[in-house]
């Protein structure tokens, strides 16, 4: 059974995260790390940068066979922040 690390706590990603993989084929590890960016990205390469670190920290503090980072950010157009995720 191969280890998901997932780098969030936070239940609604955990649940997203779940409701992909099936616990039949998979461990899956919610687990606290750091996302290495902004407490709110502002910038889709920053909320990507942020998803990225994510799931390398997961990947590494469990031990796992693959990591997931979830990041919600914004970002600004037209002088209007727009939801990024």
């Amino acid at each position: 059974m191969k280890i998901i690390a997932i780098g969030t706590t936070n239940q609604a990603k955990v649940a997203a995260v779940r409701s992909i993989f099936s616990s039949e084929h998979y461990t899956l590890v919610p687990t606290d790390v750091p996302s290495d960016v902004s407490a709110q990205p502002i910038s889709d390469h920053e909320t990507r940068q942020g998803a990225i670190n994510r799931a390398k920290h997961a990947l590494q503090k469990e031990n796992a066979d693959i990591g997931i980072g979830l990041e919600g950010g914004v970002m600004e157009i037209d002088g209007e922040l727009w939801l990024c995720n």
